[in-house]
């Protein structure tokens, strides 16, 4: 039901990402769905919910983002702005989430255990910077921290047009990079190709000064039985969420 990242992170760190399986919702948000935005029976939303609440240092608080596939980042433990694609904290009793059913989800934490993050990616995302902003908004140094990747549509799956392909290479260009490293030809559709989501944020991330990323290689469109996906199922899915936490 949950997956836990393969990472060194310090003992402080409560951090897993859920799976479809699991909770109580029906048809085809079955059964883990932790979106109330998907249009799911809100009570079976929230009942899901209190499952992974039960993963958390007691007490903690979960940070629900309004995901825009913006730039925006904001801190946990505010609650003035949720209407972002990232957030982090540095303080014990909040979590960072994220929801996702095809895009990117990223944590962040520092060697010390005094920061963690979260970050929503998709391509759109990704040419916001919102990883880049996120950690140019730590207030710790790149240096100090990790990342680890969550599920998300893998390279074998990730179909992009001619122009959305042109504007993410606009952007690794303007980062220093080679575009044909991200990208192959369609086997069978003319003028699509397909991208590595993953590559991407772990070029943005290197770019912004990170060095320590693990990934957990998990592909949410082929791996059927185990998470949503926003394509696979034509938009009519659930969320998994990918879950941070500090504990004392």
């Amino acid at each position: 039901m949950f997956i836990r990242p393969d990472w060194p992170a310090p003992e402080g760190i409560v951090a897993f990402t859920t799976t479809k399986l699991g909770g109580i919702s029906k048809g085809d948000f079955e059964s883990l769905n932790l979106s109330l935005d998907v249009g799911d029976d809100p009570l079976d939303v929230k009942k899901n919910r209190k499952v992974i609440e039960k993963e958390l240092p007691r007490g903690t608080k979960i940070k629900w983002l309004r995901q825009e596939h913006g730039g925006v980042v904001t801190k946990a433990d505010s609650i003035d702005l949720d209407r972002a694609d990232a957030s982090w904290t540095d303080q014990i009793g909040w979590a960072c989430a994220i929801q996702t059913a095809d895009c990117l989800p990223v944590l962040f934490c520092d060697i010390y255990s005094n920061y963690i993050a979260a970050a929503h990616v998709g391509w759109r995302g990704l040419l916001c910077d919102i990883l880049g902003n996120l950690i140019m908004e730590a207030p710790i140094s790149s240096a100090r921290m990790m990342a680890w990747l969550g599920p998300r549509i893998g390279p074998n799956e990730f179909e992009v047009g001619e122009k959305v392909m042109d504007e993410i290479s606009c952007w690794i260009l303007n980062k220093g990079g080679s575009p044909g490293h991200f990208f192959h030809d369609h086997s069978y559709r003319q003028n699509y190709y397909l991208a590595d989501l993953a590559l991407l944020a772990k070029f943005a991330m290197s770019v912004a000064g990170i060095s320590k990323i693990y990934d957990s290689g998990y592909c949410s469109y082929s791996q059927s039985q185990m998470f949503f996906s926003h394509r696979r199922d034509s938009g009519r899915t659930g969320r998994m969420a990918t879950v941070i936490a500090l504990r004392s």
